[in-house]
């Protein structure tokens, strides 16, 4: 078969996997949080990227190491050395929950199963966001030294020991959510020797959503409420 032959089928079956919150609403398009908005799914493009960050091999002596360009924003790494790590990680998160009014809310909760703010809102957030966290939760668990001695990123629990429970759901959790994408890309293993580490797996394109596309459709979600927010507190004056 063909590599056009693939790439249209893992871009047709990436596009058509959706894993609903539950049975009963799944029907519901997740981005869809208002009935008077627009369903973002039309607004969030597609694009072919290629993964950084390839693994390599000394030639020396064996020892693995990590391929990173200076234009690449880092998101791992060894926090003392890359200060900008954590700066990353908070431009990533930044706005990562919003508000949603009960009527908004409604489709996504059981009924009985939470209750709104005081200001009679509940809060969301897009499960990429959900994924993203428990990422950098495990990130600060691996210099959990250094972290108890410069602290933790704003909204991030100082870890105290180790936290077996919420590593464990965090690396399920992340385990379910790349099951459910299945990523299809067909991923040559090329013959290598230990030193050379000359393996492909990270050459091959892959058709991802356009992460510009999510930030701007987020960051328009907090500005609608904002605006809404502003406009009912003039209202009260």
């Amino acid at each position: 078969m063909s590599n056009a032959f693939f790439a249209a089928l893992s871009l047709f079956l990436y596009l058509d996997a959706q894993c609903p919150f539950n049975g009963s609403i799944s029907h519901t398009d997740p981005f869809a949080v208002s009935p008077d908005l627009r369903d973002a799914r039309s607004l969030v493009r597609t694009e072919q990227r290629q993964y950084t960050g390839a693994l390599r091999y000394d030639k020396k002596d064996g020892a693995p190491y990590r391929l990173t360009s200076a234009s690449d924003r880092q998101y791992f790494g060894n926090p003392s050395t890359t200060p900008s790590i954590d700066h990353s990680w908070k431009e990533l998160l930044q706005n990562e929950f919003f508000a949603l009014s009960p009527a908004e809310a409604k489709p996504y909760i059981e009924k009985g199963l939470a209750k709104p703010s005081p200001s009679n809102k509940y809060y969301a957030e897009l499960g990429v966001f959900h994924n993203l966290r428990c990422l950098n939760t495990i990130r600060i668990y691996l210099d959990a030294e250094y972290y108890r001695e410069h602290g933790v990123p704003e909204g991030f629990d100082a870890p105290r020991g180790l936290d077996r429970a919420k590593i464990d759901y965090c690396l399920d959790h992340l385990r379910q959510s790349v099951q459910c994408s299945a990523d299809l890309t067909v991923v040559p293993m090329l013959a290598q020797d230990a030193w050379t580490g000359s393996d492909n797996v990270l050459s091959q394109p892959r058709t991802c959503r356009k992460w510009e596309d999510v930030r701007s459709w987020l960051d328009r979600r907090h500005e609608r409420t904002m605006l809404k927010e502003q406009h009912a507190a003039y209202e009260l004056v």
